[in-house]
């Protein structure tokens, strides 16, 4: 009884496989239905998590020093800087590939102890002036989070100088505030008509330290090709005398980096520059913004990104092989297939017999996408079914459908 089970189970499997439509069906290149990281922005010394979904794979890696994972999962990740992931899954077919980003921004600063700020001082030099000639602010101020003169002069840092020149006495205000509350002080700044002659004493103060100009550039200002691509942003940061600027990046998509600084000799311009991965299409723009000792911003500058599939053979399919009968042996079995790319670029590939043995590897080139026909010849001499098969190795891995021939020898 078992003997005629499996005989009637393997005529079944037999004419199932000569019934059309029956044939296993085509499998296709994998597909990534998710991959993100959660949350996308940490401070340094915080965590992420890498979240992934794939289907169709029989393989899926993680670059970054992951390495192989199962289909679908998790990852904890901990970057010390900005990174982009890459994964990629790859079947029988070929391989596909998406990216995710995990910003990294500084280690908050400690907060500021409580109570109300301290202003140590807030002078104006020289006191007197005449009509037309300036005085200097100068203020040095501690727990505070913000810092404001009035009438009509603006918002500093805790400790700084500013020219002012009044047209007539002025008594100036400034206020330091925190989340405890404000504290004030004052200042006065006397204008008369006539000259006024400085005391013997009196030193004049040096130039208050600013940003006098902002330009910003992103190189290259447009790319074509594959994607993801890093653009380089630069920006020219001039002062007019030493000191630190504070500044920070800003971008089209509504980001921010971090609080940079810059510290400079002398007055002058320098260059500062960071990097803005993108993997879309899409026009795009950034700027900087100086914090300290002043907020100066950089016109927008812009830049432009086409994303380009990368070169890939996109079909690989039989086109002509003899008909199955009695030939006089040796016989030549000649085989042709048509091989279609999505662009110019050079494929290589080999031919698969049924018998297990391979063709040598062939090269084709392609100034254009297109097709082209290659052909192989199988010299049989005996009595046989005899198939073979077309595979591409590069850029991608993908196989024809295998062409069957029962040659019988006369």
């Amino acid at each position: 009884m078992r003997g005629l089970l499996s005989t009637l189970c393997l005529v079944l499997m037999m004419a199932v496989a000569l019934i059309p439509g029956c044939a296993p069906s085509k499998v296709d290149l994998p597909v990534i239905k998710s991959f993100d990281a959660s949350p996308s922005s940490i401070s340094a010394g915080e965590s992420s998590t890498l979240n992934w979904e794939v289907s169709g794979a029989t393989s899926v890696s993680i670059d970054e020093g992951i390495g192989s994972v199962a289909l679908t999962g998790t990852r904890v990740i901990a970057p010390s800087v900005t990174t982009i992931y890459t994964l990629e899954a790859a079947n029988d077919v070929g391989s596909v590939a998406a990216t995710t980003q995990v910003m990294v921004s500084e280690t908050p600063t400690t907060p500021e102890p409580a109570g109300l700020p301290v202003i140590s001082s807030f002078t104006a030099s020289p006191p007197s002036i005449t009509a037309g000639n300036s005085a200097t602010l100068s203020w040095n101020v501690s727990n505070a989070t913000s810092v404001a003169i009035s009438p009509a002069v603006g918002t500093f840092a805790s400790s700084g100088t500013t020219l002012v020149a009044p047209a007539a006495t002025t008594t100036y205000t400034l206020t330091a505030t925190n989340a405890a509350g404000s504290s004030t002080a004052m200042a006065q700044v006397i204008v008369s008509s006539g000259v006024y002659t400085p005391p013997p004493e009196y030193t004049p103060p040096p130039p208050a330290f600013a940003v006098t100009s902002v330009t910003a550039s992103v190189s290259p200002p447009s790319f074509t090709g594959s994607c993801p691509t890093n653009f380089t942003c630069s920006a020219v940061i001039t002062v007019n005398a030493p000191g630190t600027v504070t500044y920070h990046w800003e971008r089209s998509d509504g980001g921010s980096s971090p609080v940079q600084t810059a510290n400079f000799a002398a007055a002058g311009p320098q260059t500062v520059t960071t990097g803005w991965p993108r993997d879309a299409s899409g026009a795009y723009w950034v700027r900087v913004r100086t914090l300290t000792p002043n907020e100066v911003l950089s016109s927008q500058a812009g830049f432009s990104l086409t994303c380009e599939a990368p070169f890939a053979v996109t079909k690989v399919q039989p086109k002509s092989a003899p008909a199955s009968g009695t030939r006089t042996c040796p016989y030549a079995i000649n085989y042709t297939y048509d091989i279609t790319t999505n662009g110019p670029g050079t494929v290589t590939y080999h031919f698969e017999q049924s018998d297990t043995a391979t063709s040598s590897t062939q090269t084709l080139n392609f100034t254009a996408a297109g097709t082209k026909t290659v052909s192989y010849t199988w010299n049989v001499s005996s009595s046989g079914t005899y198939s073979v098969r077309c595979r591409t190795l590069t850029p991608n891995n993908m196989s024809g459908n295998s062409v069957p021939v029962t040659v019988t020898c006369e």
